[in-house]
């Protein structure tokens, strides 16, 4: 059987392509690394200074160029002495540090939640969170080393903190 020039060129072409096609769905994660950031993570945060202060649910998404945010319940308790609480959801940046390494600094509002005696409906402060990040080696599973600082709106320090987040990579759900 002989083959024409533009058949074997074709042929190769549509090898290529297919094998292209193969590569780039390998994971799941369509030809990125697998320990990119790039995604949406759900999880739990934990609470380790100031001690004894329960810990949350958060949920994170990191978009392509850099930029970040964070959602978490908007609505809390007295966890630190300055009664009810509300915050907005985070806003931020991200850079890669290595290879599944990665540094994240947002920012969210915290005002004075319902029944707050002294801060009820007014802005307290702005919290400034810096995540270090590491993800798997099957791009699942992030964790992460967190610090906190509310700045009062003129600047001063409210509170510190920190503690950990674990959590996992949100993907898409097979149809029925």
């Amino acid at each position: 059987m002989k083959l024409s020039v533009s058949k074997v060129l074709s042929l190769f072409a549509m090898i290529l392509c297919l094998s292209q096609t193969a590569m780039a769905d390998r994971g799941g994660r369509h030809g990125h690394d697998l320990r990119d950031v790039v995604g949406a993570w759900s999880g739990q945060v934990e609470i380790t200074d100031p001690a004894g202060v329960e810990g949350f649910p958060t949920m994170l998404t990191f978009n392509q160029g850099g930029t970040m945010s964070e959602i978490h319940p908007l609505f809390s308790v007295d966890r630190v002495g300055l009664g009810n609480l509300m915050a907005t959801p985070g806003h931020g940046v991200w850079e890669k540090v290595a290879k599944g390494y990665y540094k994240a600094s947002f920012q969210l509002y915290i005002q004075g939640g319902p029944g707050n005696e002294n801060y009820e409906g007014q802005l307290i402060g702005t919290n400034h969170i810096n995540y270090f990040i590491m993800i798997s080696e099957d791009g699942q599973q992030m964790k992460a080393k967190w610090a906190s600082k509310m700045l009062s709106p003129e600047g001063v320090e409210i509170i510190g903190g920190g503690g950990s987040f674990e959590g996992t990579r949100i993907n898409v759900a097979p149809l029925p």
